[in-house]
Order: structure tokens, then sequence, then C-alpha cells
């Protein structure tokens, strides 16, 4: 008499993953976020059968790559910046599923906005200009260096004063610039200002011909 015998094997153990980078450190352009799934256990564990990426109502499956981590990219709009986050479903063998995440990326594709300006009315002035820069990055990584007046750290905004001293002219020039924490560069155009202390002179010359 034959008897078949038949080896079941039961596996209740969910997977598990992980989604890197999982910080908060600002980044710019397109991030590829890396994703590690394991099914751990005995030897019943029956394997990583699916990754899909949550978007929106729907799962888009990942391929693992040669060294078995499984990517997708990850942007917000050029010219922009934001907090996309990712939800990372991995389903075994067996059937059992488990999400990984959300996480948080900060993404930053913009650059700052930069002000450049003076109190000077009109072409020329006869009295010291006030010329300043300030910069703001929104929602952003921050402002991380502003340049004025070859001046360029942290501090923002920034104040130069043009005076060129009772009894005389200047006409100068100024450019700005800010940079963000990852990066991004914004440029000002620029600024000239012309301030005039000289006092006129009067030169008379006789009129010979009316003399005689």
């Amino acid at each position: 008499e034959t008897t078949d015998s038949t080896q079941v094997r039961v596996d209740t153990v969910a997977p598990t993953g992980t989604i890197q980078p999982d910080d908060d450190t600002w980044r710019t352009g397109t991030v590829t976020a890396v994703i590690t799934a394991e099914d751990p256990g005995t030897a019943s564990a029956s394997g990583i059968a699916a990754v899909c990426v949550q978007r929106g109502n729907d799962c888009d499956e990942l391929t693992a790559d040669a060294d078995g981590l499984y990517r997708t990219d990850v942007t917000v709009p050029a010219g922009g910046d934001g907090t996309p986050s990712i939800t990372v479903t991995i389903t075994d063998v067996a059937g059992n599923p488990t999400d990984v995440g959300p996480v948080t990326l900060k993404i930053d594709n913009k650059a700052p906005e930069l002000t450049l300006e003076s109190d000077q009315i009109g072409t020329w002035t006869n009295t010291p200009v006030a010329v300043s820069a300030s910069a703001d990055d929104g929602t952003g990584s921050g402002i991380a260096e502003l340049c004025l007046a070859n001046v360029c750290d942290p501090t923002n905004p920034k104040t130069t004063t043009v005076d060129p001293g009772i009894g005389n002219v200047i006409e100068r020039t100024f450019i700005a610039s800010a940079t963000d924490a990852v990066g991004n560069l914004a440029t000002a155009e620029p600024l000239t200002v012309r301030v005039d202390r000289a006092v006129p002179t009067v030169s008379v010359t006789p009129d010979t011909d009316a003399a005689s």
C-alpha cells in the first residue's frame, strides 16, 4: 500500500520593509526612493510576491533591481517645492500585506524671491541713498546666503548706504543674489544709484569789448 504525503506550509507572518531616504533633509531635483522588502520568519516564509507604490486609488508595482531593491522617483513640479509622501504596500506569496510609510520627502526646486531696491527718488539725488536686498524662500528650504555689496552671509535682509560725502559725486551699480539651502539661486536686475553732493561752480569771464 502506498501512502502519499503532502506538506502544507502556512505563512501568517506579514512581510517587512523600509523606505529611504527617511529623514528631515531638504533635497532638490528628482529624489530616488529606495525600498527594501523582506519576508521574515522560518523556512515557512513564502517570499515576496509584490511591492507597489500607492498613488491615489492605484498601486503601481515595482520591479526589484539586481541588488533586490525597489526604486521609485519622486519629484515636484519644476519651479516648485513641496513635501510629497510615499506609502508602499508589500505582499508576500501567501497574501499577507504590509503598508510601509507614509514617508515624507522634502523637495525644493524653486529659487528664492529676491528684492533689490533703494530709496532714491529720481535719476539723481543730493542726499545719501539706502540700498536694501531681501529674500524669501516661502515654504522651501530657507535662505542660506544673501549677497549685497560684496557681502555674502545668511543675514536677511541687508542694507547699505551710498554717501559720497559733501562736495563729491558718485554713481554706483549694485547686484544682489540669494541662495537657498539646496542651492537654488536667484539674481536681481542691477540697480544703479546716483548721488550728487557737489556744489555747482560759477565762473565769470570779463567782457573786454564792453570795457573798451
